[in-house]
C-alpha cells in the first residue's frame, strides 16, 4: 500500500513537471508531438489517481450530452480535454516559396498604394499590374531572401541607423535578376 502511494506521488510529480515544461516550451504547431503528450499526460494522471486512494467524480451536462467519470477515468478525461484546446483540428500546411513571395509582394504593393485599401487589381488596371509584377520580380524576392537570412527581423522594417542590414539588403538586391 505504501509503495502504491509512493508510485502515485512520483507519477503525479512527473505529470506536474511535464505540464510546466510544455507550458514554458510548447511543441511546434502542427506537430504530432502534442496529441501524444496529451494522451501520455492523461494516462499518467489516471494511473496516479488509480494508485492513490480516494476518488474524484467529474460530471458535466451539455445539451443532449452527459459525461460522467470517477476515479482514474475522471482524471484521464479531465487531463485529456485540458490539452485539447491547443491542438490544431487540421494539419498546418506550410506555404510554398512562391506563395510567401506573393504575400510579400502584396504587402509591399499595398503599402505603396494605400488608396486601394487592400483590394485586388482589376483587369483594366494595367499600370498597377506592371507595378505589382516589378515588385514581385525584385523587392519581394529580395525581402524573402533577406528575412530567410535574418528571421529575427521578420515583419520589421530596417531602421535608418541599421546600415549593416541595409547594406545586406542592397547586396542581395544587386544579385537578384530583374532588379536594375
Amino acid at each position: 500500500m505504501r509503495e502504491e502511494r509512493m508510485a502515485s506521488l512520483i507519477m503525479a510529480s512527473l505529470l506536474v513537471i511535464a505540464m510546466i515544461y510544455f507550458v514554458v516550451n510548447p511543441p511546434q504547431a502542427g506537430s504530432i508531438t502534442l496529441p501524444i503528450i496529451r494522451f501520455l499526460a492523461a494516462l499518467c494522471g489516471a494511473l496516479s489517481a488509480f494508485l492513490f486512494l480516494g476518488s474524484l467524480d467529474v460530471e458535466t451536462h451539455l445539451p443532449k450530452v452527459i459525461i460522467k467519470g470517477s476515479g482514474a477515468f475522471a482524471v484521464f478525461i479531465v487531463i485529456f480535454f485540458l490539452f485539447l484546446h491547443d491542438i490544431p483540428l487540421s494539419p498546418v500546411i506550410p506555404k510554398t516559396k512562391d506563395q510567401q513571395i506573393n504575400e510579400i509582394a502584396n504587402r509591399i504593393f499595398h503599402k505603396r498604394n494605400p488608396q486601394l485599401h487592400g483590394r485586388e487589381i482589376q483587369a483594366h488596371e494595367t499600370n498597377l499590374k506592371v507595378e505589382w509584377n516589378q515588385i514581385r520580380r525584385c523587392d519581394a524576392v529580395v525581402d524573402y531572401i533577406f528575412y530567410q537570412r535574418n528571421p529575427s527581423m521578420q515583419g520589421i522594417e530596417i531602421g535608418e541607423n541599421q546600415t549593416d542590414l541595409r547594406n545586406e539588403w542592397l547586396s542581395i538586391r544587386d544579385t537578384v535578376s530583374g532588379c536594375s
